[in-house]
């Protein structure tokens, strides 16, 4: 059954186009498996093992694997899935943990946006035993069963002699996935250059694009906001809010250090950021307000959030407070009303005024 819903259009018309980050690597191998071709080839040729596995290399079941650039159907890769997962695998992290399941959905979902895969993935199998595994790629393989598509991909075959090398090669494939950090991600595009901000506005900026993309809805049912955490959607949907990121820079300077710190919140941002599109005027005076805080009374929405955020411990009760706090201050001062006490429920829909975003 297909895990992931068709996504809305999202209310800030986000670039589809989806690249993520692959492990492709056309180098040979460096194992030398001259040493042990020979006894491979000799256990992997046994009837008995060919006969009894459904994951036997070679065997029949897996006539449609071969080194180099193939083709596998989705029919395929479910074959692979359920049959070529090693136990050491499943004990790192079961293909059924829930942060397993949210990343094959993320993938999958990539997988059916016409264009956004790409093509010539590296897929890594390993054959011990004569039996054949997925070293790496499973998420990847599980990902294209759920999608039911078709995709090409670059698989490299090793074969291992003992036990012990073929738990090691487990090991090294777990362990030295290729990850970037934000700075990394950030530091590579130009972000802050580019749009003339601070690296702390840029960072901010990067951040709030998970609540914009998924439309302010934190549940991890919705199929945005599993999207918004591939790093070119966010970097696609940042590179629409410039403009935005340069007033709230803006915004911020000369400061209380303190505010400051937490306006930089990537939910907080992310309710600046739209304000700032849809209402620049009214958003520039909120929010230079709120980083101020000079000389307002008491009952104005800006004085209100200010005290809030310096009180209120945002790492508690999940994303939504980041984002229904700031929203519920700005909703007030939108609309003209004092706000003496900002109350949040976990219940409570985003609804930020003046923006199509109603909750």
């Amino acid at each position: 059954m297909n895990i992931i819903s068709r996504s809305p259009r999202i209310l800030e018309d986000a670039h589809r186009r989806v690249v993520v980050e692959t492990k492709r690597c056309r180098a040979p191998s460096k194992k030398k498996p001259a040493s042990v071709d020979h006894a491979v080839a000799a256990l992997i040729g046994s009837p008995a093992v060919n006969n009894n596995n459904p994951n036997a290399y070679p065997g029949m079941g897996l006539a449609f694997i071969k080194e180099g650039d193939i083709r596998l159907s989705a029919e395929d890769a479910a074959y692979l899935t359920n049959h070529c997962v090693h136990p050491i695998q499943q004990s790192i992290r079961p293909l059924s943990h829930p942060s397993a399941v949210e990343h094959i959905a993320v993938l999958a979902s990539i997988m059916e946006t016409p264009g956004a895969w790409m093509d010539e993935t590296q897929l890594r199998l390993g054959v011990f035993d004569g039996r054949l595994w997925i070293m790496d790629g499973n998420h990847r393989i599980r990902a294209q069963s759920v999608s039911g598509q078709s995709i090409k991909w670059n698989v490299k075959i090793d074969f291992y002699s003992s036990d012990a090398e073929f738990r090691a090669a487990f090991h090294k494939f777990n362990t030295n996935s290729r990850t970037r950090t934000q700075a990394q991600i950030l530091g590579a595009t130009g972000f802050a250059s580019d749009f003339g901000v601070s690296k702390l506005v840029a960072k901010s900026m990067f951040d709030a694009m998970t609540y914009i993309i998924a439309e302010f809805k934190t549940g991890k049912s919705h199929a945005d906001v599993l999207r918004s955490r591939v790093v070119d959607t966010r970097l696609d949907m940042a590179a629409k809010f410039g403009k935005e990121a340069a007033l709230f820079d803006e915004c911020l300077k000369n400061s209380d250090g303190r505010i400051k710190r937490k306006l930089l919140i990537a939910g907080v941002a992310a309710v600046a950021l739209v304000t700032l599109r849809h209402r620049p005027e009214q958003a520039f005076e909120f929010w230079n307000g709120v980083a101020k805080n000079d000389g307002l009374k008491k009952g104005d929405p800006r004085h209100t959030l200010a005290m809030d955020l310096l009180t209120r411990a945002m790492n508690k009760g999940a994303a939504h407070q980041n984002i229904a706090a700031p929203a519920k201050a700005w909703n007030a001062w939108y609309e003209g009303r004092n706000l003496s006490i900002i109350k949040v429920l976990d219940t409570d829909a985003v609804r930020i005024s003046g923006t199509p975003y109603k909750g």
